[in-house]
């Protein structure tokens, strides 16, 4: 009976379906036109106007080229000799045959519009941090793709427990043709198209489109075939929602690096139903509360471990439970309520892979690597990959 109550129960959880992973809507145009600024006096304000624009819009477009840089990337991973991955973030390249897109960075421009809205951000926040006290949205950049610009399929870097995701938001330059953002995760694929979003502004829909996801869910930017695709780039971080003798008291993800950042604070009615694994995995809670009353299975205890399907980023100093169950996303968070629910002790775990070591590896590089990620970009990525270990 309990290798048939074993089975049933991996049965259930194999049903268990990916839990919404991205989100995406619509933001009110704002009055009048959205301007920015950037240097040497340059000024552009969206969108450009009639097709074909006008010369003066040609010549602001033209000049914020002029000013942008090549969009380069972060290539990842590396390890320890002695078994932990370090997760540094190595060497930043432009490599136009990976990623050809250009770029401003938030210090070189300004934005006549306070985006995004904190509306924005708590309807992300219901659907990739339910639990959340607080989302901070962070500029990152100006992204610019024009005809033949694209960024091949990735995931973004993690930059710690509290790190959700990322944001993107559409910004009305005038019409464009390819540029899709399409985004992938367990099997899954959506297709977010930045071309039918700027389309819409020009009928006098919404002109401002958004789509968040988590941070692992591997995305590319599709080849822009004509015109050009202009987007806000934001990191997402959440602060969970602790007791109230708890709350407050810690700075926001982007004061901490000095970037731009929107914060919502987010009231119980912004967020989706709280989580029940009764009314979200019934058939999968009523496998395991079987097994456990069956006096033959485990009489004496045990463990029962399940391997998580998002990544996470943990520091050094960092591989603990306390980062978890807040830091927890999707299916993943109603596998930690399904297991608390039936009485047992659910802890955390990483999973440490084997590793051969190239033959040009040098350590000491890898370490000034580690180093210098961690003095630029905060707490050090150790484990990404980890696993719910259930006990009673």
């Amino acid at each position: 009976m309990a290798a048939e109550g074993e089975d049933l129960l991996r049965q259930r959880l194999a049903e268990l379906g990916p839990k919404p992973w991205h989100a995406s809507g619509s933001l009110q145009p704002p009055q009048g036109s959205l301007t920015l600024s950037f240097e040497h006096e340059g000024r552009i304000s969206l969108p450009l106007g009639a097709e074909p624009p006008p010369d003066d819009a040609l010549q602001a477009l033209q000049a914020l080229l002029a000013a942008a840089s090549p969009s380069p990337f972060a290539k990842q991973a590396s390890l320890f000799g002695w078994g932990i991955y370090v997760g540094c973030r190595g060497k930043t390249v432009v490599d136009p045959s990976y990623r050809a897109a250009l770029e401003l960075a938030p210090g070189a421009f300004e934005s006549g519009v306070a985006l995004p809205p904190t509306g924005v951000l708590a309807e992300a926040a219901a659907v990739l941090a339910p639990d959340a006290r607080d989302m901070c949205a962070e500029l990152i950049k100006l992204n610019i793709y024009g005809p033949g610009a694209f960024f091949k399929a990735h995931r973004d870097t993690p930059m710690g427990a509290k790190h959700v995701g990322s944001l993107v938001v559409c910004l009305p330059c005038g019409p464009h043709q390819g540029g899709d953002l399409v985004l992938r995760h367990q099997g899954q694929e959506h297709r977010w198209s930045t071309a039918e979003a700027v389309a819409g502004a020009a009928a006098g829909a919404p002109h401002l489109q958004w789509c968040a996801f988590f941070a692992d869910v591997e995305h590319e930017v599709l080849p822009v075939s004509a015109g050009y695709r202009l987007t806000f780039s934001y990191n997402l971080y959440s602060a969970p929602r602790p007791p109230a003798a708890k709350a407050g008291g810690k700075r926001k993800a982007g004061e901490q690096r000095g970037l731009p950042t929107t914060r919502a604070s987010l009231a119980a009615a912004a967020h989706a139903p709280e989580l029940s694994a009764d009314r979200d995995a019934p058939g999968a809670v009523a496998a395991l509360r079987t097994l456990l009353a069956d006096s033959t299975w485990h009489p004496g205890g045990g463990k029962l471990g399940v391997i998580l399907r998002h990544k996470y980023a943990a520091g050094l100093e960092g591989l603990r439970d306390n980062m978890f169950p807040a830091a927890l996303k999707g299916r993943d968070r109603l596998l930690y309520a399904m297991f608390a629910s039936c009485g047992l002790e659910v802890r955390t775990s990483p999973i440490f892979k084997g590793w051969e070591e190239p033959e040009d590896y040098d350590p000491y590089e890898d370490a000034m690597a580690g180093l210098q990620f961690r003095g630029e970009q905060g707490p050090l990525p150790t484990r990404e990959e980890w696993y719910l270990q259930a006990s009673g």
